[in-house]
């Protein structure tokens, strides 16, 4: 019965080793929380940047919205960043989400809020679409076009 309990708790209560463990600045890809919600999802969600760590809680950086959240070191796996020239390419196609090469042209309106920006899909130069200010106002693309234009004023 010792011997059982002994090789459970050496077997159940192991935390990570120090070779598991990720470092400020490692790049990685997290498991889903429980499981992925279709076969065509992918196993594992990111890249992400490690921006903190305590003990086996990691806050990592998303690539493209540039939010941080937080995980358990189990939930985390190694990601080779030299394989990939632009990891918010990566993490964008996880996402479903596209990235803004740049704002092209701008309609105004009596308010900010009734703006318009013609923006420019990075990989796909033939499907610039209208958005409204409040889909653009954090974009960096926006703070390049409002600094290549300094006659508006928002």
């Amino acid at each position: 019965m010792d011997a059982a309990r002994l090789n459970q708790e050496q077997a159940f209560n192991q935390g990570p080793e120090d070779s598991d463990r990720f470092q400020v600045g490692d790049t990685v890809l997290v498991t889903h929380p429980s499981r992925r919600l279709s076969k065509l999802q992918p196993y594992l969600l990111g890249p992400y940047s490690v921006t903190t760590r305590a003990n086996d809680v990691y806050t990592l950086l998303s690539a493209t919205s540039g939010q941080e959240r937080t995980y358990h070191g189990s939930r985390l796996r190694r990601y080779d960043a030299s394989m990939t020239p632009d990891l918010r390419l990566v993490a964008a196609t996880d996402d479903n989400s596209y990235l803004v090469e740049c704002i092209v042209e701008h309609k105004t309106g009596p308010t900010k809020t009734a703006w318009s920006f013609l923006v420019r899909w990075d990989g796909y130069p033939d499907c610039d679409e209208w958005l409204p200010y409040s889909e653009v106002k954090d974009l960096e693309a926006l703070d390049d076009y409002l600094e290549a234009n300094p006659d508006l004023a928002l």
